[in-house]
């Protein structure tokens, strides 16, 4: 619930988080097809 007085999202912006939401959500299901294990960075990897 949004704070009294709080900008409400506009459709364009609603629209956005639902595309992003469903790119994680496709992402997700094609790493449990694909079998790829999670979890592998350790940190300081990549610098």
């Amino acid at each position: 619930m949004l704070p009294v007085g709080a900008p409400r999202p506009s459709l364009a912006e609603l629209g956005a988080l639902g595309c992003l939401i469903a790119l994680i959500n496709l992402y997700n299901r094609l790493i449990v097809i694909t079998r790829q294990p999670a979890g592998d960075y350790t940190p300081g990897q990549w610098g």
